[in-house]
């Protein structure tokens, strides 16, 4: 359901994978903030639909989520940082 309501709000573009982020390397943040946030509005929506939908409690949790403006907030914020941090790691001494 999220590829179609994706594809039909960027013009029949295939969403793009949410990396799954790892207990032991933090470092694998910003690539799943990043793709969250580009991917934001379709989430929110999907997640508004299957609320309504299926009766899933994670999908209600998920919608509540995506519908506070602290979170996007909070992510916006983040992202910058988690960047530069990902530059800094990246780097060869």
């Amino acid at each position: 359901m999220y590829r179609e309501i994706y594809k039909v709000m960027n013009c029949g573009n295939e969403p793009l994978r949410i990396p799954q982020m790892s207990n032991t390397h933090w470092i694998s943040i910003e690539p799943a903030v990043s793709h969250i946030l580009n991917q934001y509005n379709e989430l929110k929506l999907h997640f508004d639909l299957s609320k309504q939908k299926e009766k899933c409690y994670t999908a209600q949790m998920l919608s509540a989520m995506y519908n506070d403006p602290q979170n996007l907030l909070y992510l916006s914020y983040l992202k910058p940082i988690l960047v530069e941090i990902q530059k800094t790691v990246g780097r060869k001494y």
